[in-house]
């Protein structure tokens, strides 16, 4: 069964041009970053000083033993394989990432991360990473199931914010599991101006909203720019509330393993 591997060795010596950003673009960008990209990608929020994937690869080439030890359930070797193949495929070397976000804080409860990949000179993409393996990360998303606002979701908001205010095209946003709920969040509570600018969002077997959030103009103005991607025995995916529409896709893995989009 193919996966978004294939995927890059099918279509990687096409161009954008050749062949526009897709759900599956937007998803092999996703998944690589949930490896520490904050070790090698500069936090310059403009983008004027930023890295390609080969600068990636090779510093996860060159720190591999050190990444796989220190980080065992966020850095595997699917991970590792998935920086390498990315970087040899001509359709992703002219991506700029830029704009690392990583931060964790035990008082507020928040486990956020972020980064920005300039897809094209009009065209950019803000990701939001999902759960990562930490006490803080888990505890947080226990608290989103019941409460209206997270901490990482207010810090996606201003993310968000801040790369509308320091550039002038387009946006999609993006993140898996948890990184979804916040490119949904994030989307739904800026400005109309920024939102008029906002082509997609993909949501990734993504968690929903809490009610007063669906209930806002801001969200629904942006419900039609949103897509969900969930497995078809999606757990996460179908947690909380959600007027988004999904497509289904068919995972190899049994259970709760099918959140990983490697299947």
């Amino acid at each position: 069964m193919k996966n978004m591997l294939d995927y890059i060795k099918e279509f990687g010596h096409l161009s954008f041009e050749e062949r526009a950003f897709s759900e599956i673009d937007a998803l092999v960008l996703t998944e690589l970053e949930y490896s520490p990209l904050e070790r090698v990608v500069p936090s310059d929020e403009n983008g004027e000083n930023f890295v390609t994937v080969k600068e990636i690869a090779e510093y996860m080439e060159e720190h591999k033993k050190q990444l796989f030890d220190e980080n065992p359930m966020m850095m595997t070797q699917e991970q590792h394989e998935l920086s390498q193949i990315i970087a040899d495929a001509p359709r992703f070397q002219t991506l700029k990432f830029f704009g690392v976000v990583s931060v964790w804080d035990k008082d507020t409860t928040k486990q956020f991360a972020a980064i920005t990949v300039e897809v094209q000179s009009s065209l950019r993409l803000v990701i939001f990473r999902g759960t990562d393996d930490t006490l803080i990360g888990w505890k947080e998303d226990s608290l989103m199931t019941y409460s209206p606002l997270v901490a990482a979701q207010t810090d996606a908001k201003e993310y968000l914010a801040k790369q509308a205010s320091l550039w002038g095209g387009d946006l999609m946003v993006s993140g898996h599991s948890k990184g979804g709920n916040l490119a949904i969040y994030a989307a739904a509570t800026q400005e109309e101006d920024v939102q008029l600018r906002i082509v997609d969002i993909f949501c990734f077997d993504s968690p929903g909203l809490h009610r007063l959030v669906l209930e806002t103009k801001g969200y629904q103005n942006i419900v039609p720019l949103a897509m969900r991607y969930i497995p078809q025995d999606s757990l996460f995916g179908l947690m909380l509330e959600s007027e988004v529409p999904y497509v289904i896709v068919k995972s190899n893995a049994v259970g709760a393993k099918q959140h990983s989009v490697m299947t």
